[in-house]
Order: C-alpha cells, then sequence, then structure tokens
C-alpha cells in the first residue's frame, strides 16, 4: 500500500492563489477542482486527501492522493494538465506526399476512369497504386493541408463557382 500523502506547508501567496484559482470560473474546471481540493485539505487538516478528493467531485480513492503529491513537488503548475503525445501517425510524410501528388494529376494521367477527382475516385486510386486504404476524413485533411483545393463535386459536375452581387446570370 502507497504511503498516506499529506499536504506541505502552504504559504500565503500560494495559498491566496489556490483559493482564487478554486473560485474560478474561466479556468479549465478539472484545474478549478484540484484547487479546491488543496483548499479544503487547507481548511480542514484532519482529512485525508482521499477523503478531501471525495467531497470535491473526485471518484477514485488514489485521485487525491495524486494531486497532493503533484502539488506537493511542483507547485501550482503541478495541478495544470500535463501535455499528451497521442497517437504516433499511422502513415508518414511520404505518403501525404503520394496523395498531394496524385490529387494534383489529372485523373485519366493516373488511369482513373473519373473525369474529375472526386472524393471517392481518389480515394480508390490512391488505393490501387499504393496498396493504402485512407480513410475519407484523412484524405481531407491532407488535402487541404498540403494547400491544394478542394472542389465541390455533385453527381459528376463541378458546383459553379459564385457570382458577386450585381454580376449579370449570361455573358
Amino acid at each position: 500500500m502507497r504511503s498516506k500523502a499529506r499536504l506541505r506547508a502552504v504559504n500565503t501567496e500560494e495559498e491566496v492563489s489556490l483559493r482564487s484559482l478554486a473560485r474560478s470560473k474561466k479556468s479549465p474546471a478539472e484545474v478549478v477542482r484540484r484547487a479546491r481540493l488543496l483548499v479544503r485539505l487547507i481548511d480542514e487538516p484532519g482529512l485525508t486527501p482521499a477523503q478531501a478528493g471525495y467531497t470535491v467531485g473526485f471518484t477514485s480513492f488514489e485521485a487525491g492522493r495524486r494531486w497532493v503529491e503533484r502539488f506537493n513537488q511542483f507547485g501550482l503548475e503541478g495541478l495544470q494538465d500535463q501535455h499528451r503525445s497521442g497517437r504516433p501517425p499511422r502513415h508518414g510524410p511520404e505518403i501525404r506526399q503520394a496523395l498531394a501528388k496524385l490529387a494534383s494529376t489529372d485523373p485519366k494521367a493516373a488511369g482513373s476512369p473519373c473525369k474529375v477527382w472526386t472524393l471517392e475516385c481518389l480515394q480508390q486510386a490512391f488505393e490501387k497504386q499504393h496498396g493504402i486504404y485512407l480513410a475519407e476524413g484523412t484524405i481531407w485533411k491532407w488535402i487541404e493541408s498540403s494547400g491544394l483545393r478542394w472542389r465541390e463535386h455533385i453527381k459528376g459536375k463541378a458546383k459553379s463557382p459564385k457570382r458577386a452581387p450585381g454580376q449579370g446570370g449570361n455573358p
């Protein structure tokens, strides 16, 4: 079993900051909850971190102890969320470049039966050429991030561009 965590001595400046943060309406809700936990422990030193955690809304026995330990070690910065790296990319930059290159070529030259690139045609052609299936959302993101402009297509016909107000219909 882990040792019991106790809140270290908090100086006046930290206490004022904690109380302000615990009342904040603009700070992230989880950071405010962590500050409320510490304020509760300052106001009632007889409580354990787990008991104080339950009173401010944490549902885990460990949560109170964990945030007290982080505050003891890092101070007010310890209450902030740490950066999370997320899942690593599945495809490297060479795959993105290959998609951008394909999208910038003529569909007929790329061996596609389509007259213009639609999302579905581009997806199928890329899978046929590279053996990699790309989700529609991935294709959208990559096309936009590569600087290419995507035109919407309806039933194989490109939408006509909108005219500026005051311009006539037919020349």
